[in-house]
């Protein structure tokens, strides 16, 4: 079974700008300019589709999580903080049975 390998141009220069697409580095004039994950992202969508109408939509359907991608990041973080709590409790009933024990 052969592998389908997408294609996608790597390096895009337009004006004064280079941007790389596999490494997610823009760069103005041979300077590397720092840019977040979103911004790059949205650059990388427009730059994708020279020429053509993109939504907001479609912005956001790329740039930001789901539905789906949140709610299960949120329960990831509600069970960190309930173990962290928990450990927070015995670390504190241990101490203060360690001083008990000194005093």
């Amino acid at each position: 079974m052969e592998a389908s390998v997408r294609s996608v141009r790597v390096l895009i220069r337009f004006g004064v700008f280079e941007v790389d697409l596999r490494t997610h580095e823009l760069y103005k004039r041979g300077h590397r300019i720092k840019l977040q994950d979103q911004p790059f992202q949205i650059l990388a969508i427009l730059l994708e589709r020279p020429g053509d109408l993109v939504t907001r939509e479609e912005l956001k359907k790329c740039t930001w999580p789901s539905w789906h991608e949140l709610k299960g990041s949120t329960v990831v973080v509600v069970i960190s903080i309930l173990i962290l709590g928990a450990c927070t409790v015995a670390v504190d009933l241990g101490v203060a049975m360690f001083v008990r024990w000194v005093a």
